[in-house]
C-alpha cells in the first residue's frame, strides 16, 4: 500500500509469476491491500529458490493478541471477485504466513484455494459467502497449518486434489454447515478443532487423518475419528462471545490441551510459539504456553 511496490495483490502477483529466481523473493503485505478480482501467486521458474509472501513487521496475526479476524493492525488481503476464488496459491516454492485473508463477496467462490504443494500457515481465512467453503485445492493440492479459518457455512472442499488442514481451528458462525467435505478420499485433517458445523466431515478421510476434536459426537463420513476428542464445546477456548471472540484453547480445556499427537510439518503454533509446551502437542492452531493461567477462582 503506500509507500510500496504495488498496490494490489495481483499487481505483485504479475510480477513474481514471471520471475527466473535468482535469489529468495520476499513479498510483505502492508496494512490492507483489496483486490476486486481473482488472483493466482505461482507460475515463476524456481531455480533452487522460494518464493514468501507474507505480513510487514508488527502486523503479523500473532501482533494484537486474540486469535480471531481483527480489523485493523494486522495485514490484510481482501477480495470482492463474485463467482471466483479469491486467491489461488499454487507453487510447491510458495509459503504464505501470518496473513488474514477474507473473500468479502456474497456469491459461491472460495476464500482461497492450495495447488501444487502451496502451503499456507499461521493465518486466519474468513469467508462472507453463507453457502461455500472457504478451502479448496487445486492441481497437486497443498497445506493449510495453524491456521483459523471462520465459516459462514463450510469450511474444507476436496473436488479430487489431495490437501491438508494441519493444527487448524475451524468455526462456524452460521449453522448446518459442513466442516470438511472429500471427494475421492482427498482431504486430510491432522490435529485440528472444530465447532459450530452441522455435519463434521462428508465423504472419506486421507490415510493418517486423526487426533481432531470436534463439537457434538457424531463425525460422519469415513476414516475422521481415528483418536479423536468429540463434545467440544464454546468453553473450550477463551472466549466465543461475539465481538470478543478468542479462540485461543482455554487452559481448562481436556479436551484441547495434550490431548494431541506431533503434525507433519508443525514445529511452531498460529503466534509462533514452540510445539509441544507440554509433554504432548495441543489441539488446533493454538499451542497453550506451559503454565498458562486457569483464571480466578471463585470462592
Amino acid at each position: 500500500t503506500t509507500g510500496g511496490d504495488y498496490s494490489t495483490l495481483a499487481a505483485w502477483a504479475t510480477y513474481v509469476n514471471a520471475l527466473s529466481l535468482a535469489a529468495n523473493e520476499i513479498g510483505e503485505v502492508d496494512g490492507t491491500v483489496t483486490d476486486t478480482a481473482a488472483v493466482a501467486v505461482g507460475g515463476w521458474t524456481p531455480n533452487g529458490f522460494t518464493v514468501t509472501l507474507r505480513a510487514v513487521a508488527g502486523q503479523r496475526v500473532s501482533d494484537g493478541g486474540r486469535l480471531y479476524w481483527l480489523s485493523s493492525g494486522r495485514a490484510i488481503l481482501t477480495n470482492s471477485a463474485a463467482y471466483a476464488d479469491g486467491y489461488n496459491f499454487s507453487s510447491g516454492t510458495l509459503l504464505v504466513q501470518g496473513l488474514q485473508i477474507r473473500r468479502t463477496s456474497s456469491t459461491n467462490g472460495y476464500v482461497a484455494t492450495v495447488g501444487s504443494g502451496a502451503v499456507v500457515e499461521q493465518s486466519i481465512l474468513m469467508q462472507d459467502a453463507s453457502s461455500d467453503y472457504i478451502t479448496g485445492s487445486t492441481s497437486g493440492g497443498g497445506t493449510f497449518r495453524t491456521c483459523l479459518l471462520i465459516a459462514q457455512a463450510n469450511g474444507a472442499k476436496s473436488d479430487g486434489e489431495t490437501f491438508w488442514l494441519r493444527r487448524c481451528t475451524l468455526v462456524a458462525l452460521g449453522t448446518g454447515g459442513t466442516a470438511f467435505r472429500s471427494f475421492y478420499s482427498a482431504l486430510g485433517a491432522q490435529g485440528c478443532a472444530v465447532i459450530g458445523f452441522g455435519t463434521i466431515a462428508n465423504g472419506t478421510a486421507v490415510s493418517g487423518t486423526g487426533y481432531n476434536a470436534i463439537s457434538g459426537t457424531t463425525w460422519g463420513g469415513s476414516g475422521w475419528d481415528g483418536n479423536g476428542q468429540t463434545g467440544l464445546v464454546s468453553g473450550d477456548f477463551e472466549n466465543t462471545g461475539s465481538g470478543t471472540e478468542d479462540y485461543v484453547p482455554a487452559a481448562s480445556s481436556t479436551r484441547l490441551l495434550e490431548t494431541g499427537t506431533t503434525v507433519t510439518g508443525v514445529s511452531v503454533d498460529v503466534f509462533g510459539t514452540a510445539v509441544p509446551q507440554g509433554a504432548t502437542p495441543d489441539i488446533g492452531a493454538r499451542e497453550l504456553p506451559a503454565g498458562a493461567s486457569a483464571g480466578a477462582t471463585l470462592t
